[in-house]
């Protein structure tokens, strides 16, 4: 049997006050957010929607704690914290039927990833919300973040502490004799040409990708992308099923223990859901030091 990508869960590891990655989600369908399976309630309670102040949808993010949620960094843009609405509780943002669930509160103040750069690198921010979320269960609940067996390193370019994944990481996913499957979930286009983002939040499973074969992958297919420790893939080899434009920021979270744990953050990747091309996530795990830091000092 092959090793697992995450190794040990940290329960209270984001300063919450209830337990964190819980989920009603047993065995899910092969469905996809590139032409929708609806997520349903209790599902995915950390899943959150970001709009502008007109309430067009932005992006998405996840719960970490009552004050701070978690998302791509390209999704800030060139938005003011107080630019950024987030909208937990609700599976539909749009629907005034869910008034009872929804909890809405603008951001406060935005952290980028130390060293982010246009694009794809290094492509993690966090948000801290001017109103805390109240708890609800299984409408408004906090992800699990990994804890892995790691040494730190200072970047030269930063100063900043990040973390050192060892190639094991990748030779996990590898030896898995069953694919170590993700879920990603939001509300972007149904397919790469659409126009309108949806209004329900969909929901798919994609098997995780070792470094090294997702490099291989865009190679054959004729892009030159360097896949480094702080990016995750995750697809299938025919397709078809993927996140989209208005999912990034979303959470890919892979269950572990009864529990969700946030492995990877939607950041890009060529198109969506074409076939020998994964998408592209960030990892989680790289910016763990960053981010119990940015919220211990902030709380």
């Amino acid at each position: 049997m092959g090793r697992i990508i995450i190794i040990i869960i940290v329960v209270y590891d984001a300063g919450s006050k209830v337990a964190c990655g819980k989920s009603r989600l047993s065995t899910i369908g092969n469905g996809k957010i590139v032409g929708g399976v609806p997520a349903d309630w209790g599902q995915l309670p950390f899943v959150v929607a970001l709009e502008s102040p007109r309430g067009q949808q932005l992006c998405g993010a996840a719960i970490l704690n009552e004050r701070w949620l978690v998302t791509a960094a390209h999704c800030i843009g060139r938005n003011k914290a107080h630019q950024i609405v987030a909208i937990a509780g609700s599976l539909d943002p749009s629907s005034l039927s869910e008034a009872s669930n929804r909890q809405v509160s603008e951001g406060a103040d935005v952290r980028l990833a130390p060293g982010y750069v246009e694009g794809t690198q290094l492509d993690l921010a966090l948000i801290r919300l001017k109103r805390p979320f109240k708890w609800r269960n299984g409408f408004v609940e906090p992800v699990c973040l990994p804890s892995t067996k790691v040494n730190t390193l200072y970047s030269n370019q930063t100063g900043n502490k990040m973390i050192d994944l060892e190639d094991e990481q990748d030779r996990a996913i590898n030896q898995q004799t069953n694919k170590i499957l993700g879920t990603v979930a939001g509300w972007g286009w149904n397919d790469e040409d659409g126009v309108n983002m949806s209004s329900q939040l969909h929901r798919v499973q994609v098997p995780l990708m070792s470094r090294a074969e997702c490099e291989k992958r865009f190679q054959t297919a004729g892009y030159s992308i360097p896949i480094d420790k702080t990016k995750l893939c995750a697809g299938w080899p025919e397709g078809g099923q993927d996140a989209c434009q208005g999912d990034s920021g979303g959470p890919l979270v892979v269950a572990q223990d009864g529990v969700m744990v946030l492995t990877g953050v939607v950041s890009g990747g060529i198109g969506c859901a074409r076939p020998g091309l994964p998408g592209l996530y960030t990892n989680v795990s790289y910016f763990l030091s960053w981010i119990l830091d940015t919220i211990k000092k902030r709380k």
